[in-house]
């Protein structure tokens, strides 16, 4: 194999199984004292493709396992500090990386918010609220606002909704999403990766599409595509659920690092 690169950088590590890794690292050009400019940047907990194992840089490169050749970010600039605690409580028992790194948080900002809906009309009328409260809040307009969905027919139910009530909306499928297109984005969970907004609605209100049946595995790995989705939003999240699931992604959910209401029918102001 030519080894072509001076150096090889490889971000979203967290997403290639190690057999990727490894390959991408032969690419890198060997200096004569056997050192590489390899660079990794990776997540383990934003892992949402089921690699399902934490990687072990050793195996990609020996000199990768070193500590001295570990560096942890520690300046979060992106998510508040209420966000991404309330994202960390959700993930909990769920992570591949179980260390914990201490972060200063470059912002702050409200507590990221929980409603518990019994119908979609219930759903989509805290989406409205919370969208119009929080560009209000936060003196912006509907381009900086995301819904993501668990499905494309979730996404299409709700851009029709919330265009039905006068908030400019449109779905986008993973090969059309096109963040210079005004109004809301309503995507994907899986399309959100690598992106951000200001203001976040991860809309989950559906029973028949968030199962609680599915293997450890399996609940891990969902766990963590909405610990994901939630770590999308960099200043106001909003999570709906249904209001009588016995789901187990409740748990973290709740007080003290979430603002959590149950909404039967009447709006709840955010």
């Amino acid at each position: 194999m030519t080894k072509s690169y001076d150096a090889v950088f490889i971000y979203e590590a967290q997403d290639l199984s190690p057999s990727a890794l490894r390959f991408l690292a032969g690419l890198c050009y060997e200096g004569k004292d056997s050192t590489k400019r390899l660079y990794i940047a990776a997540d383990s907990n934003q892992t949402i493709y089921g690699i399902g194992q934490a990687i072990a840089w050793s195996e990609i490169h020996p000199g990768l396992g070193y500590p001295a050749n570990i560096r942890n970010f520690n300046v979060n600039y992106r998510s508040t500090l209420q966000i991404l605690r309330g994202a960390e409580t959700y993930l909990t028992g769920s992570e591949l990386e179980e260390e914990k790194v201490d972060v200063k948080h470059m912002r702050k900002g409200p507590k990221p918010k929980a409603r518990l809906v019994d119908d979609f009309e219930t759903e989509l009328t805290q989406i409205e609220s919370f969208v119009r409260s929080s560009t209000q809040r936060f003196q912006t307009g509907l381009d900086v606002c995301a819904v993501l969905v668990p499905s494309w027919q979730k996404g299409r139910s709700v851009a029709l909704g919330l265009l039905s009530r006068g908030m400019n909306a449109t779905f986008m499928a993973s090969e059309e999403v096109d963040l210079s297109l005004s109004g809301i984005k309503v995507l994907n969970l899986h399309s959100a990766k690598g992106l951000e907004f200001s203001i976040v609605t991860v809309a989950l209100g559906d029973r028949e599409e968030i199962s609680d049946s599915e293997s450890p595995e399996e609940y891990a790995q969902q766990c963590r595509l909405i610990h994901m989705a939630m770590t999308r939003a960099t200043r106001s999240l909003l999570v709906t659920l249904p209001i009588d699931s016995k789901m187990q992604q409740l748990h973290g959910i709740s007080a003290p690092n979430w603002d959590v209401r149950a909404v039967k029918v009447d709006i709840t102001p955010f």
